[in-house]
């Protein structure tokens, strides 16, 4: 997805999540969840407009903590950060940086790549859950260093997530041609219940960048349908994570249920 495409998906999932959220207000509703009033040129669609401006705005505010210029402090914020912070920005063209965007370094198989970036999305999942429960425990300050932590940990797995969804990192597909394409007719993008299994990750050194740009477009607009899929996903994950900090342990609570569900693979090369 693009800069604006991570927005849009993770803003919408939240809107969906706090509708049917039944914990306590400093669960359903912490700062990171607080909505920010934004004017899109298209509010559905991710564009080059959206895009080029949110990396504008991230460049000329990403050190003020000021709701109107760019918080640091907020998921929907930091999800598309991952793409722009300078701690992270090294990610997209090394090796070992592809598991951030759930793609495939050369040389390295599709299975290691899905066991890097599920691993990866747990990892941080579960470093979340701690952070958040400290930041419950101390009563920790909007935009304080604890809660700030805590966000940028919970937004490196969403904006992973949400990358599986895209075609241009991720091939999915319920069933193959014989020569090894997807069969589109096939796919229901657009049913959560039937979520297409993971078949393959893309390597981005050798991908055409501007068909890789028109993939992460098109899968990062609302109403498309690995738009809708990404969003749907995304609920779910942050109602596990939700679920988790409740509980009395530090445990990552339905991680391999989740897995099965949104991240399925089939027949990943060894």
């Amino acid at each position: 997805m693009r800069c604006d495409g991570h927005i849009k998906l993770t803003s919408e999932a939240i809107r969906r999540l706090q509708t049917s959220c039944q914990h306590s207000a400093e669960i359903c509703n912490p700062p990171m969840l607080h909505p920010i009033p934004r004017r899109w040129h298209k509010p559905l669609v991710s564009n080059s407009v959206d895009n080029g401006l949110t990396a504008w705005q991230w460049f000329i505010g990403s050190g003020s903590h000021k709701p109107d210029v760019f918080d640091r402090g907020n998921l929907a914020n930091q999800v598309m950060a991952v793409d722009l912070n300078a701690a992270t920005r090294w990610t997209h063209d090394h090796p070992l940086g592809q598991r951030y965007h759930f793609m495939r370094a050369p040389g390295e198989t599709s299975h290691l790549a899905y066991l890097n970036a599920t691993r990866f999305i747990e990892e941080n999942a579960r470093a979340w859950v701690h952070a958040f429960k400290r930041v419950l425990l101390l009563k920790a300050p909007e935009h304080s260093p604890m809660r700030l932590e805590a966000v940028d940990k919970l937004a490196l797995a969403v904006h992973c997530l949400q990358d599986s969804f895209s075609p241009s990192h991720v091939r999915r597909a319920f069933v193959m041609s014989a020569l090894n394409f997807p069969l589109h007719l096939d796919i229901e993008l657009s049913n959560p219940n039937r979520v297409p299994p993971i078949r393959e990750l893309f390597v981005y050194a050798q991908q055409n960048h501007d068909r890789h740009a028109e993939e992460d477009y098109a899968s990062g607009s609302l109403h498309n349908s690995h738009g809708e899929l990404a969003v749907a996903a995304t609920v779910d994950f942050l109602k596990m994570c939700q679920q988790s900090a409740v509980r009395p342990s530090f445990a990552l609570v339905g991680w391999e249920g989740f897995k099965q569900k949104w991240l399925a693979v089939a027949d990943l090369e060894q």
